[in-house]
C-alpha cells in the first residue's frame, strides 16, 4: 500500500478500523483517510461524512 501512496491523495478514503490502539491508527494515516471510524462506533458521524463527500464531489 505504502507504494500507492501517492495515488491515494487523489481520491477520499475512510477506513473503518477495529480499535483505536496507537498502533492501528499509525497504520491507518499511511493510507491518508479523509475519515476514521472504528466498527464499534454507531457510525452517524460516517454517514454524514459520506453525505458531504457526495454532495461536494458533483
Amino acid at each position: 500500500m505504502q507504494l500507492l501512496r501517492s495515488l491515494l491523495t487523489e481520491i477520499y478514503v475512510v477506513l473503518v478500523i477495529p480499535d483505536r490502539k496507537k498502533s492501528t491508527i499509525k497504520l491507518a494515516h499511511f493510507l491518508l483517510p479523509r475519515f476514521l471510524s472504528r466498527k464499534k462506533d454507531n457510525f452517524i458521524d460516517l454517514g454524514k461524512v459520506l453525505n458531504k463527500m457526495v454532495r461536494t464531489s458533483h
